[in-house]
């Protein structure tokens, strides 16, 4: 990066989760994402053995990021604490 990012702390846990996307109900397939899935589940897994990281999943809107967590968290051990962040980039003017 060429300027300096802004750093946030969490500071705590959300008081009510954030509201399910889609269709209550309704379930597809994650298709094409059998990499990115991998990937993912592995740096959990990591987590789960006591090795410690932090995963930035980034890109346009509309790529499946949300989806990839949903899945995830889904697969991985009880034993995980998740804190999610979620923000809009900023644009510079």
């Amino acid at each position: 990066k060429e300027a300096p990012l802004e750093v946030h702390r969490l500071t705590g846990l959300k008081a009510a989760p954030k509201t399910m996307r889609g269709i209550r109900g309704l379930h597809a397939p994650l298709v094409g994402r059998d990499r990115e899935l991998a990937m993912t589940g592995e740096a959990v897994a990591a987590l789960g053995r006591g090795e410690g990281s932090v995963l930035a999943i980034v890109g346009e809107a509309g790529l499946g990021k949300s989806r990839l967590l949903a899945e995830v968290r889904a697969l991985s051990p009880p034993n995980i604490r998740w804190a999610e962040v979620a923000r809009s980039p900023t644009r510079a003017a």
